[in-house]
């Protein structure tokens, strides 16, 4: 009876500890990777108008988009229009830019040597500028309502106005039934003043050339700006 009693006992004991290890090791263990764990390809083109450059980002996750962020490995390389993309280790993207509007081109080569090619041109978005009526002013603690008057979106698109006063971080507010809505308090936290105000369409594609069974995407912001007066 007293073996049997001290193994329940020490059986409660180890079970959490047990537990707990294993808790620890999903939380903060490294995801593995081998040669047949598929990525996630993610690419992001930004067309600016207004200063006529491109500014292209990629990031890897293992098997979904909501899966662990994956670094290349020294048998693997991203090549952006010829050329070994950046890296930025703040926001663990691939990066490339350009003083031109210029068509994107991503060559992934995976561990195994596989490759995989995926274009954004600037041909695949669509033409984007100012509502005819809009404010010069925006008055910080008024609610305000801006409407769109240009063409109907697709349905792979959505357009966002973004408020930067350069200081903060911006506001951004999507298109809903063909308006833009400000609260009252949704300016509050920036500097009055001038401030940049922009449109930005979001326009998403499938990639072309995938990872076998996992999927990916591929984004185009097409931006203008201007300046107005925030009272």
């Amino acid at each position: 009876m007293r073996s049997f009693t001290t193994y329940l006992l020490k059986a409660a004991i180890a079970l959490p500890i047990l537990f707990s290890l294993n808790s620890c090791r999903r939380e903060t263990g490294p995801n593995p990777t081998t040669q047949s764990t598929v990525y996630y390809q993610h690419y992001t083109v930004t067309y600016d108008k207004d200063t006529n450059t491109t500014r292209a980002t990629a990031q890897f996750r293992t098997d979904t988009a909501t899966g662990y962020i994956h670094t290349l490995t020294e048998n693997e390389s991203l090549n952006i229009n010829k050329k070994l993309a950046g890296y930025n280790a703040a926001t663990r993207e691939y990066t490339f830019s350009s003083n031109k509007l210029v068509n994107v081109e991503y060559v992934f080569t995976k561990n195994a040597g596989r490759q995989f090619l995926n274009t954004i041109r600037t041909t695949d978005t669509n033409s984007l500028s100012f509502p005819t009526i809009f404010p010069s002013n925006i008055n910080q603690n008024s609610g305000m309502t801006i409407n769109w008057d240009g063409r109907t979106l697709d349905t792979n698109e959505r357009l966002f106005i973004v408020v930067n006063d350069m200081v903060h971080p911006p506001v951004y507010k999507e298109l809903i039934a063909g308006v833009w809505q400000y609260g009252s308090g949704d300016l509050t936290n920036l500097t009055p003043g001038d401030i940049k105000v922009s449109l930005e369409l979001l326009r998403t594609l499938p990639l072309h050339q995938a990872d076998t069974n996992s999927s990916g995407r591929m984004e185009i912001i097409l931006r203008t700006s201007r300046m107005i007066t925030l009272l």
